[in-house]
């Protein structure tokens, strides 16, 4: 089993891969809050004698941020993107029910309903291969019990021609199977993330975050 330095990549010891001449500043971002994406807003709050008109204003901005916060995983993709047509498409039509809380069920129907709607303006990248399909995925018989359910992550930066050119690992399990897992996702072929306007698809550079599952 080659677990060998994949040929053509540099990497550093934080667990990064990428092509040389590849912006890494741009490849690895902090992805982990809406503030480390420079996506931050101010939080509504309430004031005391707001009029009827004012506080649903503000009750409008807090349903608002609830669902972005709820769409965290798919602004991983493509932050800038992804918050330009949050904002044109989704977050006008978000109505409160004016209670003081909104119900849980009411919030992932407005997660499901937003969800939709950026989807017709913007499709992730996708994986074209299947691993332990397309591309093997070999296992040491010594590491068989660890590697068993047990999966390891990356988080890829993607090119409009569907190449991964950067790549860092998020979860592992064992420095043997992390770097099989390495090896197999740098295999994969990709389609590239598309913005979706006038009838066009416009491929566009994003991240999507992938994970090899070794089989239990």
């Amino acid at each position: 089993i080659d677990v060998s330095r994949p040929d053509g990549w540099a990497t550093d010891e934080l667990g990064r891969w990428w092509i040389p001449g590849v912006d890494t500043a741009l490849a690895f971002r902090d992805f982990s809050t809406f503030n480390a994406m420079g996506l931050a807003r101010e939080q509504p709050v309430y004031e005391v004698g707001q009029r009827n008109s004012a506080r649903r204003d503000v009750g409008q901005a807090a349903l608002v941020e609830s669902i972005r916060r709820r769409l965290l995983p798919l602004y991983r993709n493509e932050p800038e993107i992804v918050d330009s047509l949050f904002w044109r498409y989704v977050a006008d039509s978000l109505e409160p029910s004016g209670d003081a809380t909104e119900s849980e069920e009411r919030l992932e129907a407005h997660t499901r309903e937003a969800y939709r709607k950026l989807m017709r303006h913007f499709r992730a990248p996708a994986a074209r291969s299947r691993l332990g399909i397309d591309i093997p995925v070999p296992i040491p018989d010594s590491l068989r019990a660890i590697a068993a359910g047990q999966s390891v992550s990356f988080r890829i930066r993607i090119d409009t021609s569907g190449t991964a050119v950067a790549l860092e690992q998020v979860e592992g399990i064992h420095a043997i199977l992390d770097r099989i897992a390495l090896r197999s996702v740098l295999q994969v072929r990709w389609q590239p993330a598309y913005l979706l306007r006038g009838g066009h698809s416009d491929p566009i550079p994003a991240w999507v975050r992938f994970g090899v599952r070794f089989p239990g």
